[in-house]
């Protein structure tokens, strides 16, 4: 955030996503990205106010930078059209896993994965989790941008550049729409299932598969048919394990597959 012009401005301001600051949004024209936030929070009966306080850190700044990261999750959830059942925020927190590496992102994935019917899960695997992980990687920094000065401005036509750093967000990203009887690419989104599919990504679908074995079967072993893993794979670490693994770790420059592997190590 220190190396973005936005991001500075906004560790600097401060600014919270909250009721008395983000209400103009209900303001904004149609088409608008405040528009679409405000209707997005209404049609679900959600209140920014609703967030928790975030705890135990070491400093205000980096206390103020978590608080961000949890209330911009629901600009994140209409920025990328993902919905809030289960598939589209385990979806999202892939998306989260690769711009801020906090393990708890990944922990929620193998969480939520384990929850999913047979049906859901092969949805997401074959589908979700490979674009997830390449909207991810690819698109610029999320937790620098100004999202409240840019409410005004048309989402279709303005956010794709905003998201972009340097040409590596792909723009059909944003227009890739899951539908809820299945998927549902946009003007420009056909490719992307098919470009996601990279041989880092279907590593790391490999590895959240084996880590949702294991969460399965609750870390012991035996167990009916879905409890089952190969005897090779790794099994998930408990979290302090994982916790302890991640404070020591910089994932930079690391791909996909590499991260998680080292996670789940």
């Amino acid at each position: 955030m220190r190396n973005s012009p936005e991001g500075r401005d906004v560790l600097l301001e401060r600014p919270r996503v909250i009721s008395t600051q983000v209400s103009h949004a209900w303001d904004m024209p149609q088409n608008t990205f405040g528009a679409a936030y405000a209707q997005f929070m209404g049609s679900r009966n959600f209140s920014p106010d609703d967030r928790p306080p975030v705890r135990f850190m070491d400093t205000d700044e980096l206390a103020y930078v978590a608080t961000r990261a949890r209330e911009v999750h629901d600009f994140w959830h209409v920025l990328f059209g993902l919905p809030t059942d289960l598939i589209g925020e385990t979806a999202l927190k892939v998306i989260e896993f690769e711009q801020i590496f906090l393990p708890m992102c990944m922990l929620s994935v193998v969480g939520g994965s384990a929850r999913f019917n047979e049906k859901q899960r092969t949805l997401f695997f074959q589908h979700y989790f490979p674009w997830a992980s390449k909207a991810g990687l690819k698109c610029t920094d999320l937790m620098s941008v100004y999202y409240e000065k840019h409410f005004h401005e048309d989402l279709e036509e303005s956010w794709p550049a905003v998201l972009a750093a340097a040409g590596r967000l792909e723009a059909e990203a944003r227009w890739w729409r899951p539908g809820a009887a299945g998927l549902v690419p946009g003007r420009a989104g056909s490719a992307v299932v098919g470009r996601a599919a990279s041989n880092d990504v279907v590593a790391a679908t490999e590895l959240v598969r084996t880590a949702v074995g294991a969460a399965e079967v609750g870390g012991g072993g035996g167990g009916g048919p879905r409890g089952r893993i190969d005897p090779g794979r790794r099994r998930l670490p408990s979290a302090p394990a994982a916790l302890g693994a991640a404070a020591a770790w910089d994932g930079g420059g690391l791909s996909t597959g590499a991260r998680l592997s080292a996670m789940c190590k």
